[in-house]
């Protein structure tokens, strides 16, 4: 039980497959069109979530909806597009 937020079970748990990194020798057109639809899903749940708690953070103030909201930038910018190609 101790590795299993690294185990399989984790991603499906998720509903998002591990980290789609491009294949060895595949090209960045091909790796966009395989990965595409999957991670801009990915995204535009990251970025609901933070202006939903930033939303909150401004109406309540908050601290909780604060962190919320900076924890998914911060999320949004480790999933950025260029870092699955550099």
């Amino acid at each position: 039980m101790s590795d299993w937020a690294s185990s399989p079970a984790r991603s499906s748990w998720c509903g998002f497959s591990r980290d789609p990194t491009p294949a060895p020798g595949q090209a960045a057109d091909q790796w966009w069109t395989a990965s595409q639809s999957r991670l801009i899903v990915l995204w535009a749940v990251t970025e609901g979530a933070c202006l939903v708690n930033a939303t909150l953070w401004f109406i309540t103030q908050a601290r909780v909806s604060l962190v919320a909201a900076a924890l998914a930038l911060a999320v949004l910018f480790v999933l950025r597009p260029g870092r699955y190609l550099e």
